[in-house]
């Protein structure tokens, strides 16, 4: 698993397995977990509805799943300036 946020569909995340789920979908499934399980983890995750397999979520997924989209949320990413106090926050996790 590499360090970049790849997608496929504007409005989906997929599983370790490859199922593509919309974010409306993996936004009722998201659980938080008390440690991270990886280096690269958020601190949550999601159980896929057809595999059953456990995917963790890195901050850009949380965010593809507030944002509703991949393209809002890179949008976002761009729109924020450097002296914005929860970039500093959010850059040092």
């Amino acid at each position: 698993m590499g360090t970049t946020c790849a997608h496929f569909a504007d409005n989906a995340l997929k599983c370790a397995n490859g199922h593509d789920l919309c974010t409306a979908c993996v936004a009722k499934l998201v659980e938080p977990r008390i440690r991270p399980c990886c280096e690269s983890c958020s601190s949550f995750h999601f159980t896929c509805p057809l595999c059953r397999s456990d995917a963790c979520m890195r901050q850009c997924h949380v965010l593809v799943v507030l944002k509703d989209s991949w393209d809002k949320m890179f949008e976002w990413e761009w729109k924020r300036s450097p002296d914005d106090s929860e970039s500093e926050s959010y850059e040092s996790e």
